[in-house]
């Protein structure tokens, strides 16, 4: 199978398309629960993950929950809202 080439650009500090090489996946967790999709987040950024797609279906899954809600940007600051 050939490779069709395709534009570059950037998502946050990753490129895509191009030449560029790139591992997406996407959460399965509810988002709801928030420590169990930053512990699916952090697992897939371990595993080599560049692009993690995190979908919120509603707005009460956006909704952070007190003092449960891990904050991402406690862990480097490495993420894209």
């Amino acid at each position: 199978m050939e490779r069709r080439m395709t534009k570059e650009i950037r998502i946050g500090n990753r490129k895509i398309g191009g030449e560029t090489r790139f591992s997406f996946s996407r959460c399965n967790t509810k988002t709801e629960d928030a420590a169990a999709t930053v512990a699916q987040i952090l697992k897939l950024e371990q595993a080599g993950c560049d692009i993690i797609r995190v979908a919120v279906p509603t707005m009460e899954a956006a909704e952070p929950e007190g003092d449960q809600t891990p904050d991402p940007h406690s862990v480097g600051g490495r993420y894209s809202f």
